[in-house]
């Protein structure tokens, strides 16, 4: 109940509650058992004398819960279910309990549901891959011949394509062919492969009489055959693999030297939305980060989560995760799932809004945030050696209280970076693990090892990949990776039935652009610093274009008249006005205040006009008078710029902000104060009242306002803004202050 952040104060211990159910007319059970069985008074019942509530002395106790087979943890059944004063309701609590507080509250209709028994739901469950099994897949034709060889690298134990998948793709006109035993590893028989109307050949047959060979690592030496894998490779069309050829330099040299050869990287599938479906990165990462915690767990040697007992509470084990990727955000839901307090680190920004959506807590220091930007592939980009120190001091700081540490920093074609030193390591708690899953993010790594710090006691796991140990789930997730890659080069039509009849490799499409690195004895891979570049180049093109698209658009506009505009220069109120800019331009720097268009000649008409007036009323009138109206004539200007030159959402928050300022009739109404009860004084104290309300009121109001409209505005505008400017307008003799006071008002982001 804590967990649902329940108010203590709703609480009651059992021995208060209980008295009170006698006098009850109704009560709620919603979910639970156990806690309410009447067995627990029963003394032949195992669960005699178990504290529970007896609900079953109300006058009426209506109980939620799906169905009314279900029994408590303990196993047995609850009689009070069958009681004359009890009711079931069935079905999900939440939405019912949602229900009845509608008609509780009278908003809403009861309509009864349509009641059936629990056993009438039950229907008999139909294996559809069984139904598919049965399906007589010889009736398709097979176009085009797929290979899937055994995985021969140490460790590995999946396999490239699955049942499953090998149904889906004979239906498509597909011919499979699987090495004995491929599957073994897996926990996949060869006579599964045969049901799936496969055929398991002998090594040499796979890369012999094949199209396509589909595997998961990159070519290597055949125990079997005694020749490199690249070398059997002669005469296919296409092979797909995980193959880099920043490091497989070998493999790859011989796969130049084979005519017509398409090699398709599985790791270098562009991050586009497009190829989501394609990308083995991720569903290879999503098991890596899963199994990284439960192994996590499983050397700790401690509870995930909150655990209370008799003999006390048990803290909820604490968790940091580096890196926000598709590892790291599996390792983030897993420990959540568990229980776990999790927090996560990540440099990017949209890493960072990934982690907090799957529940981590983020930590970050604002001087290591990377918000402009990242590299290739949405990689962190590459930073100079000040700020990864930065960063290491930041985690030696984060470490001292984890309980678990799961590192997840890769770089594209590069070692990974040293992010946790040794000093770290022997700053936290002894018995706490890293998961180092690149293998070089910690300096005490040993790779493929799980070694122990005997300095600190700290266990670091240098294991990189944990696939293997889930080789059939594994397994799974490439082979639908495998399915959708021959789907999308297949670009299947809906009228065809023999698809595999359309299978070819358009180079000038974006995936295959990325993914294919040997094409026709020529090398098409592009290194990941030079991709970065493209992509930044990419990137600046695509800004360009779109700004001459703003300025074509422009050109397209009818011409407007030039505008005559009054620009404050940025700084101290006394530096003399400048020459401003077209209204729209300088987008970011505040809308500017113009005054209309107008021809030379109506302007002169104008002033002209007024300039006789001015003499005319001078002539007519006083110089008391002429001081008052040319106080008048200003008040008029200045008010009409500042009341429309604000954005119309501050336009209420201005009115109650006059009304503030308005309150300078305290002034007059102190004045009529005589010190007696006099009609005078007492509409001077009448009056000061309501001018102080309308003082403080104001003031408050336009606060209160001005907080709603803040997320609307997204400025921050303050009342002390609008204050300082508008008193900064009370000086006539400085004019270059009234054009700053308003371009503050307007700005997004005054100083």
């Amino acid at each position: 109940l804590a967990e649902a952040r329940v108010p203590i104060k709703m609480m009651y211990e059992l021995n208060h509650i209980n008295p009170e159910f006698k006098s009850a007319d109704l009560v709620f059970l919603i979910g639970a058992n156990d806690t309410a069985n009447p067995e627990a008074l029963n003394k032949a019942s195992p669960i005699y004398g178990m504290a529970v509530c007896n609900v079953w002395e109300a006058k009426n106790v209506i109980v939620l819960k799906r169905n009314r087979q279900g029994v408590g943890f303990a196993g047995i059944d609850n009689p009070m279910f069958d009681y004359e004063n009890t009711r079931m309701f069935l079905g999900n609590a939440r939405e019912n309990c949602a229900n009845l507080l509608q008609l509780i509250e009278g908003r809403g209709k009861y309509e009864a549901p349509e009641v059936k028994l629990q056993i009438e739901h039950v229907e008999e469950k139909k294996d559809t891959f069984d139904e598919e099994k049965k399906e007589d897949l010889s009736k398709h034709k097979q176009i085009i011949i797929i290979g899937v060889p055994k995985e021969i690298m140490k460790g590995e134990k999946r396999i490239a394509l699955i049942p499953k998948t090998i149904i889906k793709l004979r239906k498509l006109g597909f011919g499979i062919k699987v090495e004995k035993g491929a599957g073994m590893a897996a926990g996949i028989y060869d006579q599964e492969f045969e049901e799936a109307g496969a055929e398991v050949v002998e090594p040499d047959k796979i890369w012999s009489q094949s199209q396509i060979v589909i595997k998961i690592k990159e070519p290597t030496m055949h125990p079997v055959l005694n020749v490199h894998e690249a070398k059997l490779a002669d005469g296919l069309m296409l092979l797909v693999c995980n193959i880099d050829p920043s490091r497989d330099k070998e493999s790859v040299n011989m796969l130049l030297e084979h005519k017509d050869l398409h090699v398709w990287s599985v790791n270098n599938v562009p991050r586009i939305t497009r190829a989501q479906k394609l990308d083995t990165l991720s569903s290879g990462c999503k098991v890596d980060g899963y199994r990284a915690v439960i192994e996590a767990f499983n050397i700790f040697r401690g509870f995930a989560g909150q655990e209370f007992t008799a003999a006390g509470k048990i803290d909820p084990a604490n968790v940091f995760v580096v890196g926000c990727g598709v590892i790291g955000l599996a390792a983030i839901a897993t420990a959540k799932r568990l229980g776990a307090n999790v927090k996560a680190f990540d440099a990017r920004k949209q890493g960072r809004e990934d982690g907090e959506s799957a529940g981590a807590d983020i930590v970050i220091d604002d001087e290591l945030k990377m918000d402009e930007g990242a590299g290739s592939g949405g990689y962190a980009k590459p930073m100079d050696e000040a700020y990864y120190n930065k960063q290491r001091d930041f985690f030696k700081r984060m470490f001292k209280h984890c309980d678990i540490v799961i590192t997840t920093a890769r770089v594209p074609g590069k070692p990974s970076l040293v992010l946790i030193t040794k000093e770290a390591v022997r700053g936290m708690k002894r018995g706490s693990v890293i998961m180092d899953l690149p293998g070089s993010n910690c300096e005490l790594t040993k790779r493929e090892e799980v070694v122990e710090d005997k300095e600190s006691g700290v266990v670091i796991s240098g294991v990189t990949s944990y696939v293997g140990q889930m080789p059939r789930q594994a397994s799974e997730l490439y082979s639908n990776n495998m399915f959708n890659l021959i789907e999308e080069l297949c670009q299947i039509p809906t009228n065809s039935k023999n698809n595999a009849a359309n299978f070819h490799i358009d180079l000038k499409d974006e995936i295959a652009a990325g993914a294919v690195i040997v094409h026709n004895r020529e090398l098409l891979w592009i290194p990941y610093d030079e991709r970065c570049k493209r992509d930044q180049e990419r990137k600046k093109k695509e800004e360009i274009k779109k700004e001459e698209e703003k300025i074509s658009k422009r050109a397209l506009q009818p011409e407007k008249k030039e505008e005559l505009v009054l620009v404050p220069k940025p700084g101290a109120f006394n530096e003399p006005l400048i020459e401003g800019k077209k209204e729209g331009e300088g987008e970011g720097e505040g809308e500017l205040v113009t005054i209309a268009s107008m021809d030379a000649l109506s302007s002169g008409a104008i002033i002209l006009a007024m300039t006789f007036l001015a003499m005319a009323l001078a002539y007519a009138t006083n110089y008391a008078f002429m001081l008052n109206f040319l106080a008048f004539v200003l008040a008029l200007i200045i008010g009409y710029i500042v009341v429309w030159g604000v954005n119309p959402l501050l336009h209420a928050s201005l009115m109650s902000e006059t009304n503030a300022i308005s309150g300078i009739i305290v002034i007059g109404a102190m004045l009529q104060l005589y010190g007696d009860l006099s009609l005078p004084s007492f509409f001077g104290a009448t009056a000061l009242l309501f001018a102080s309300i309308n003082v403080f009121g104001g003031f408050i109001l336009t606060d209160r306002m001005l907080s709603m409209l803040a997320s609307q505005l997204k400025t921050n505008f303050n009342i002390k803004t609008l204050f300082l400017s508008l008193i900064h307008i009370s000086e006539p003799t400085r004019p270059e202050r009234i054009s700053y006071a308003v371009f503050c008002l307007k700005k997004k982001k005054p100083k």
